[in-house]
């Protein structure tokens, strides 16, 4: 059996090859990494999550939710869980939050960033994000969770760009545009 280490070091390796990833960044995951306790029922505090956007290559447009915890337009994603892959993650979370059961779309690695999420009514304080584009291969209507959004639809990445606050976000988002 693959180690919650080895799975995530696998991904931090093949991140450290994009061009737009920093070192710096790689610097950090791999320090993080190295402390353990890497999932948030080991260390509610500091911990690795995973975001996946839905792309739909033929009109350029992805999906954003209104997220309620963030207070900001955001990608899907969560919490990673015990003995689950980072791939495993991104499937559990788009049933749970979008309804939908990845089947035979692309999911591919695209980014990696860190960000302090400290709120005083919550434990998390740092997520380790490991981001994911879905290539679609229709269009969908996604059946969004309440739980998580306000709203949430398919923007054009100019339109998403616009309602994204938060930087660290918006900056991941700004590295679509290829």
């Amino acid at each position: 059996m693959v180690s919650p280490y080895q799975k995530i070091k696998s991904v931090i390796d093949k991140a450290s090859q994009l061009p737009h990833v920093d070192k710096k960044t790689v610097e950090v995951f791999l320090r993080r990494l190295h402390e353990g306790k890497l999932i948030r029922d080991e260390n509610p505090e500091d911990h690795f999550c995973v975001f996946f956007v839905p792309f739909y290559k033929e009109t350029r447009q992805i999906f954003l939710g209104h997220h309620k915890k963030a207070n900001d337009w955001i990608p899907p994603g969560g919490h990673i869980e015990q003995n689950e892959t980072l791939i495993e993650a991104v499937k559990r979370e788009a049933k749970e939050e979008l309804g939908f059961e990845i089947t035979n779309e692309k999911i591919e690695l695209f980014n990696i960033n860190s960000l302090d999420v400290s709120h005083p009514s919550r434990p998390c304080k740092i997520h380790h994000h490991v981001w994911y584009i879905l290539f679609m291969n229709k269009f969908e209507n996604f059946n969004h969770t309440q739980k998580e959004f306000y709203d949430a639809k398919w923007f054009s990445l100019k339109e998403a760009l616009k309602r994204i606050r938060i930087p660290v976000y918006r900056k991941t988002i700004q590295k679509l545009l290829f």
